[in-house]
């Protein structure tokens, strides 16, 4: 994991700071954001490949942060900046947030009580479940590019 950015955003400085410690063994690159106002002007011109965010915070909660970064098209030179896997850091879980989360689709809920066991290994299957799902695009990408190029040059795409 050598090499991955992390988004953390939590309006408690603290908290930042402990969850980076706790990720610390993964080798990681952090940025620290004290608000999903903040988290999203990072997200919009900068790529990650995770985003652990506090669930409750003033003014735009995780939930929110999530929906609104989803919901974005975000560009920078090199085209679309995807979202990236979010995991919600919380002190008051509950199934009904659990439910919620999962339901659109984010990655992991994780109680702060359990955050040193849990997020570690939480951080490292998201980034595993997402280059599995790059690896998939790119094929999909590949498959694609050959069958368009079959098509202009008129030959079967196993020709190519």
């Amino acid at each position: 994991m050598p090499g991955e950015r992390i988004l953390i955003v939590d309006d408690a400085g603290f908290s930042r700071i402990a969850i980076e410690k706790t990720l610390a063994p993964l080798d990681c690159e952090y940025v620290h954001a004290p608000s999903g106002e903040i988290a999203l002007q990072l997200l919009s011109s900068q790529r990650f490949d995770l985003v652990l965010s506090d669930y409750i915070m003033p003014e735009m909660d995780g939930i929110e942060l999530y929906r609104h970064a989803l919901g974005s098209k975000f560009r920078d030179e090199s085209g679309p900046i995807p979202c990236p896997p979010f995991i919600l850091i919380t002190a008051h879980a509950s199934k009904e947030l659990e439910e919620l989360a999962r339901h659109l689709g984010i990655f992991a809920v994780i109680q702060k009580s359990s955050q040193e066991r849990d997020l570690p290994k939480k951080a490292a299957q998201a980034f595993r479940d997402t280059s599995c799902n790059m690896q998939i695009v790119l094929i999909d990408n590949e498959a694609l590019r050959l069958k368009t190029l079959s098509q202009i040059l008129g030959v079967q795409p196993e020709t190519l």
